[in-house]
This record gives C-alpha cells, structure tokens and sequence, in this order.
C-alpha cells in the first residue's frame, strides 16, 4: 500500500524525469547536477539574478508546461497558485519599476522582470537514492 508522502515522493520523481526527457541534450547539461552539488543546491537570491539551471526563456512550451508540473508536485494547490502569481506579477513590477530594472548576470538581451527568467535545476537521477529539484521562481523558494 502506497502511502501520501510516496505518492508525492513518486510524482514528483515522475515530474522530474518528464521533464529531463523533454529537454535536448543541450539544455539537459544546463539543467541538471549531481547530488548533492551542494554549492549549487543551496544557493538562493531574493532578488532577480542570473541563476543556476535552465531558465523557461530557453525551453520550448511543451518543457516549460512541464516544468510547470514538476514545480506544483511539491506543493499544495495553494503554494502552486502563489507561485504561478508570483512570476505573473514580474509584468507588474516591471511597470512599477518605471521598465528600467536589469537582471544581474544576464548576458544575452532581457528584460529585467521577465515571468520568463525562473530557473529549474535537477540534481541526481530522479527516483533512484538521493535526488532533489530546484525551481528558482524568484522570491517562491519551494524546498
């Protein structure tokens, strides 16, 4: 019998392998890590920053959807709609910003708020021993 935590446990490690295999192999490079890459792992900025991973500006739409739900596999329902909030509201802040911010580090052209700049990072072999995800959604921390 399959408990709630191996449920989430499993989905999770579904959402991620799902989204490894969409990606090229380009992009997988970018993206993934060993476990535990602590150094990476346990990185974290408040504010908008070049990021360790693979941004969802550099994956086509069926990666990004799916990015997507291997963000909401961590999370409520709840924590998942504050999040998908979160990156809408960047548009917003831009505008608030007077459309001038930059994105520290960011080499290629960009906009400064850019719902398009959260990062996703995936270290080890999902479902086999120890691995973990890292979706950068700017402030949404999920961990």
């Amino acid at each position: 019998m399959t408990g709630p935590l191996e449920r989430v446990r499993d989905g999770m490690a579904a959402a991620a392998a799902g989204w490894l295999a969409s990606l090229t192999p380009e992009q997988r490079a970018k993206a993934r890590y060993p476990f535990p890459a602590d150094e990476e792992r346990t990185t974290w900025y408040y504010t908008p920053t070049e990021r360790g991973g693979l941004p969802l500006a550099e994956m086509g739409p069926v990666s990004q959807r799916l990015a997507h739900r291997l963000v909401a596999s961590g999370l409520s329902e709840g924590g998942y709609n504050t999040a998908a909030t979160v990156m809408g509201l960047e548009n917003v802040l831009d505008a608030k910003e007077g459309w001038r911010r930059g994105y520290d580090g960011r080499t290629v052209p960009h906009r400064g708020r850019d719902p398009q700049l959260y990062f996703v990072s995936v270290f080890g072999d999902p479902g086999a021993g120890a691995w973990g995800s890292r979706p950068r959604w700017g402030t949404v921390r999920p961990s």
